[in-house]
């Protein structure tokens, strides 16, 4: 007995139309080539640091630039295992787009556009 095999239709940029491609297909592809677990890792990762702490945070805590911030930190402290600085970096960055609609760049440009 044949197992059913479920599709997905794609756009094939090559042949210029719409495909069936097995889902599973589409699976192992996502892992190999786009790594998606991995992503999906950090993503989680993220979420959950947005979760307990930077959707906790007060616009004051979040209003900064948080990119010169950690290039300050890791000239005085050099720091080889940074991922879950990063992480807390990437949920600060998100908060912010969600309140203000754009990452902070600049302290100083924030404090003129009060």
């Amino acid at each position: 007995m044949d197992k059913k095999v479920d599709y997905r239709v794609r756009w094939d940029e090559v042949d210029k139309k719409l495909i069936k491609v097995p889902t599973d297909d589409l699976k192992k592809v996502s892992k190999r080539v786009y790594k998606m677990d991995e992503i999906n890792k950090l993503m989680k990762m993220t979420l959950e640091d947005i979760v307990h702490q930077t959707h906790l945070m007060a616009d004051e805590e979040l209003r900064y630039d948080r990119g010169a911030f950690m290039r300050q930190t890791n000239m005085v402290l050099p720091n080889n295992d940074t991922l879950d600085e990063d992480i807390h970096s990437l949920a600060i960055h998100y908060e912010q787009i969600r309140r203000w609609g754009k990452i902070i760049y600049n302290q100083e440009k924030i404090e003129e556009s009060k």
